[in-house]
């Protein structure tokens, strides 16, 4: 009977140390240092995550890039001596694209103040935004003082109607200023979105702001404002965790009102048509090339060219164009395919019953080499299936969290075991080299101290 009431007080003290480590855990939580290390180490086991199953997936094969690359800034330079190039070339790329009946034509660029010095150029490209109403175009938001730019106050047919709920106001929502495109285009077209992105702290965009927030009224984000457009809807619902597009297609919204996203590969996933080609192949009426890439193709326009620095780092790669944001973005609401993270509440029960289990197999193993066997098999074990539940069902469970309590718990448990271990040898030791009547030491120890001190 006292053999099992030891027992019990021994899993009752290892269960005390258990809950001890996840309260200062939880304490250590308040310290802006600790988050930030703990985010930092937790994202990077996103990235690796997300490096892994993006092999496994595979993107929108309607969805190409048109990609002012580096070719086509040489191909600019030479043939029209300057950049940013005279609209009339957009304008007629639209119209030779037009041709073939793309699905959408969405330009990640901006267009904001008039050239005077071209402005017949300009008229043109704003009459192809006024004929075809499946081009879309971009916009951005920030913070700049008024006595930098004066805020302006945009049209009512740019919003995104909220049928329902809405967004608190943070640094990835909410902004004070804003970069219009020229009048003359609000003018004749409403498919404008906002392209901002938002690095984390290690330079990595891991997210996009679905909707803004600006003079207290919303807009779309560039891709939201194509699948709202796609879906045949004029207004979104706001809920807790998600923004309702319609009853079959939903945008996840982490704690910060963004969508987590679901990467398909690195730079050039999509596939990518040099802008230089298509310029050449209407120039030559080779409509054959226009038509064999961008039929029915949901066509996005950007830059690629690293010396038009609008490269940026994905959880996949460190140098991605970004316009694959926009079209990766795209691509998750099509498939209904965003990263959900689950609540900390739910990581919290994770690490509680890895640490018992960790904690179990300690008390259980006499063997060293086993119990650190056992410890690398539970983590590996844990890690296999977070990384699958986030390529089979796009969940997000931490890595850092259990993996840290774990170890944790390993050190402590089997410290405290193996104390208690030579407690109880020195125990038996006590009770062999001493007489159990009279306390006194017997002829053993004698033995023993006259054989050290020879």
């Amino acid at each position: 009977m006292k053999k099992i009431d030891k027992r019990t007080l021994q899993y009752f003290v290892y269960a005390i140390i258990i809950f001890a480590i996840f309260g200062i855990l939880a304490f250590s939580s308040h310290f802006s240092v600790f988050q930030d290390f703990m985010t930092k180490v937790e994202n990077s086991s996103f990235d690796l995550r997300q490096k892994i199953i993006c092999k496994y997936k595979k993107a929108n094969k309607d969805i190409v890039i048109l990609a002012v690359d580096d070719q086509t800034y040489e191909y600019i330079m030479d043939k029209y001596g300057s950049w940013p190039i005279s609209r009339r070339i957009w304008s007629d790329s639209i119209e030779a694209i037009e041709r073939i009946n793309p699905r959408y034509i969405i330009f990640d660029l901006l267009f904001i103040k008039p050239n005077l010095n071209d402005y017949d150029s300009d008229l043109a490209l704003v009459q192809s935004l006024k004929n075809h109403k499946n081009v879309f175009i971009a916009m951005s938001f920030d913070n700049y003082p008024d006595d930098v730019r004066k805020s302006p106050q945009l049209e009512d047919k740019l919003q995104l109607k909220i049928a329902q709920g809405k967004l608190e106001d943070n640094q990835y929502v909410t902004f004070t200023n804003c970069r219009k495109v020229m009048q003359e285009i609000t003018d004749v077209t409403k498919n404008i979105g906002i392209i901002n992105a938002h690095r984390d702290s290690d330079g990595i965009i891991r997210d996009v702001t679905p909707i803004f927030k600006y003079k207290n009224n919303y807009y779309p984000n560039l891709s939201l404002a194509v699948a709202t457009d796609m879906f045949k809807t004029n207004s979104v619902k706001i809920d807790k965790n998600s923004i309702i597009i319609n009853d079959e297609y939903k945008i996840p919204l982490d704690n910060t009102q963004r969508a987590i996203l679901n990467w398909y590969g690195g730079a050039e996933t999509y596939k990518h048509i040099p802008f230089w080609q298509l310029v050449k192949a209407y120039k030559e009426n080779d409509y054959k090339f226009i038509k064999d890439n961008f039929e029915n193709k949901i066509i996005y326009v950007g830059t690629t060219a690293v010396s038009l620095s609008d490269v940026k780092s994905a959880p996949v790669e460190s140098n991605v164009s970004g316009v694959e944001f926009h079209t990766t973005f795209l691509n998750n609401i099509l498939d209904k395919n965003f990263i959900k993270k689950v609540d900390v509440k739910v990581d919290f029960l994770i690490a509680i019953i890895l640490s018992f289990i960790v904690g179990y197999f300690v008390l259980k193993t006499s063997s060293v080499a086993k119990t650190f066997l056992i410890l690398f098999a539970v983590l590996l074990s844990y890690g296999i299936i977070a990384t699958y539940s986030m390529m089979m069902f796009n969940i997000w469970l931490s890595f850092i969290l259990p993996f840290i309590t774990s170890i944790i718990t390993f050190i402590l448990i089997y410290c405290e075991k193996y104390l208690l271990k030579s407690r109880d040898l020195e125990q038996t030791y006590k009770l062999a080299v001493t007489d159990g009547l009279t306390q006194l030491y017997n002829h053993r120890y004698f033995q023993e101290q006259m054989i050290n001190n020879v």
